[in-house]
This record gives C-alpha cells, structure tokens and sequence, in this order.
C-alpha cells in the first residue's frame, strides 16, 4: 500500500484478505532500529501524525504543534490541487528545519506528497516509500535485496 495514511488500517486491512500486505510501520521500526536512528519527527497527513502511525518505542518522537500539523496538512492539499506548490513546500521546509534544530536526527516522510516536496531539501530524511520499495524487493528478491540510494 504506497499511501501512508491507510497504513493505519494495516491489521484490519490484513484480517479480510489472504495476500500479505506489508506492514510499512513494522518496516520502518526495522529500518530505524538498524541505523540506530535516537529522534525523528514525522511529517505526514493530520491523521498519520495525530494517530502516532510512526512513533516508535525507542526512538525520541517530536510531536508537532498543532498548527504546523494543520499547515502541513494544508500544504498537502495546496499541493496536490496545484496551488502554490513551491509555497507549500517551503512551509514544510521550514517546518522539518525548526525540528532538525532541535535535535531531530531524521525527518521521515511520512507522506508521498511530502517526499515530493522535501525532495531537494539537504538535511537527513527518510522516505517512507523508499522503505516500501526495499521491503517489496526484500519479498521478492531475498534479505539483502535494497534500492541504491544517493
């Protein structure tokens, strides 16, 4: 399931069919766990942060406030509909920036559109679809199967 958001539906998605869904939270924790990642903040749609989809026990979990999660819920929509794209990416530039600053390790893209719009931006990121791509390929392909990144 590339989107985020319905990730938060994962175990009773899994509970109606047979084909095994991955689990990108369950992934992501691994991901996390074995590069040792201490702090993330997450940046995705209101639902996917309000509902923790991503806070992960043993890793520092910065919560935004409520009025950036509202901007980036906003920005979201601003960019899929096309209005002021680059706007809307700047305020979640700078919305990653302030928690980079105070002391998160890695912003996750919690969102596809997010990763879209943080794409050129220069601090430690983690793509969430980057981390479903390597799963997929891991199931196909065995253990050590990974996309090469940059």
């Amino acid at each position: 399931m590339a989107c985020n958001t319905i990730h938060l539906h994962h175990k009773m998605l899994q509970s109606r069919i047979r084909t095994p869904i991955i689990d990108l939270r369950e992934e992501l924790r691994l991901f996390m766990w074995g590069r040792g990642v201490g702090s993330m903040v997450v940046l995705g749609t209101p639902q996917t942060m309000r509902k923790g989809l991503y806070r992960l026990e043993g890793v520092k979990y910065y919560e935004l406030e409520e009025m950036e999660a509202k901007e980036i819920g906003e920005a979201i929509s601003n960019f899929n509909s096309g209005l002021d794209r680059q706007g809307a990416a700047r305020r979640v530039d700078a919305v990653a920036r302030k928690y980079v600053g105070l002391g998160a390790e890695v912003v996750v893209l919690g969102c596809t559109e997010i990763s879209l719009m943080l794409l050129e931006s220069r601090f430690d990121k983690v793509d969430t679809m980057d981390v479903l791509v390597d799963a997929v390929l891991r199931n196909v392909y065995g253990k050590n199967a990974e996309i090469s990144r940059k």
